[in-house]
């Protein structure tokens, strides 16, 4: 075997490794939760889509006529919104979406909420 053909498959096992560990790593879902006295919210990512799930956990019709969240200090959930409870017992809120850019691991993020008066900063950590 000639000098420069064994270059050559070194390069071509050296790019099919990289390849490998680029499409291994990013094939993680990484998943993110929450909770105050009033909501639990659960959040997750991965290559293919994000979603979250704000849940209304306090006490039975205290919810309010609208309920208002935005995420902040994320770099992959960027969403607000609002909601009109049609029972407050089981007031739920749930979005997904594809992704428009690769996503960044993140730690931590927050959620702000507001509702019947009530406003609420919620930290959302990495599951480990």
């Amino acid at each position: 075997m000639t000098k420069g053909a064994y270059s050559m498959k070194r390069w071509i096992a050296f790019f099919i490794l990289i390849g490998l560990v680029l499409v291994t790593g990013c094939s993680d879902r990484f998943a993110f939760a929450g909770k105050s006295e009033f909501w639990s919210v659960a959040c997750s990512i991965s290559p293919k889509g994000k979603t979250y799930e704000i849940r209304y956990i306090g006490d039975k019709g205290k919810t309010g006529s609208v309920v208002r969240y935005q995420f902040e200090n994320s770099e992959n959930f960027k969403d607000k919104g609002e909601a009109t409870p049609k029972s407050a017992s089981k007031l739920v809120i749930r979005g997904s979406s594809t992704l428009d850019k690769p996503y960044v691991v993140e730690k931590e993020f927050t959620l702000r909420i507001q509702w019947d008066g009530g406003e609420e900063e919620i930290r959302l950590t990495k599951d480990e």
